[in-house]
């Protein structure tokens, strides 16, 4: 018998220091490195300056963990460093939401 693979609950599992922590992490990240950012439909296109890059990393390893239901992937580029953060299709009517973590700064 096949057990099919339930999508992760679109829920973040940090505790509301470790959610105010994390978000004091990337309005510092925003604020140092954060050249441009474009909203779309489902996700969000962050470009960085390549200084930020480890920071950056690091960040979406950690978000990775909390947010598996959100889908990140990061670019190099050379001159800068883009990160994509894609919303699930079941969660469309509340991206804003999910996403405005990721815009402060």
């Amino acid at each position: 018998m096949k057990v099919a693979n339930k999508p992760p609950a679109v829920a973040c599992t940090l505790n509301a220091g470790g959610y105010q922590w994390r978000i004091q992490r990337f309005t510092e990240l925003n604020r140092e490195f954060l050249l441009k950012s474009l909203r779309l439909e489902r996700g969000l296109k962050l470009t960085y300056s390549p200084q930020g890059a480890a920071e950056l990393r690091d960040l979406v390893s950690l978000e990775q963990e909390c947010c598996p239901f959100l889908h990140f992937e990061l670019q190099a580029c050379g001159t800068f460093i883009e990160l994509s953060i894609t919303v699930p299709e079941s969660a469309i009517d509340s991206a804003d939401e999910l996403l405005e973590p990721f815009c402060s700064g």
